[in-house]
């Protein structure tokens, strides 16, 4: 955390854009070996309908499947809620 701070500290001048991930969510495709996870990048071009059908209007958005249907959906790094819809899911 500190060098977080420090970090942030060091950056007051221009402009400064900070992309915040979820490094735990390769962690736990670990921890659940049979799970897919796959990434959208939502910056490609042709992508508007396929956002649309997915109701992606903020990221991080997760949709979670099984057997080819939706069954829940994080929006939010919540990754208590991630990590217990994973374990729901997987029993």
């Amino acid at each position: 955390m500190m060098v977080l701070t420090r970090s942030f500290t060091s950056l007051r001048l221009g402009v400064v854009l900070v992309d915040f991930f979820l490094r735990s969510l390769r962690e736990m495709s670990r921890e659940f070996p049979n799970v897919q996870v796959f990434k959208v990048d939502i910056d490609l071009d042709g992508l508007g309908s396929t956002l649309s059908k997915f109701e992606i209007y903020s990221v991080p958005t997760l949709h979670f499947f099984q057997n080819g249907k939706k069954v829940g959906t994080v929006v939010g790094a919540d990754v208590e809620q991630v990590k217990g819809k994973m374990v729901d899911l997987y029993k």
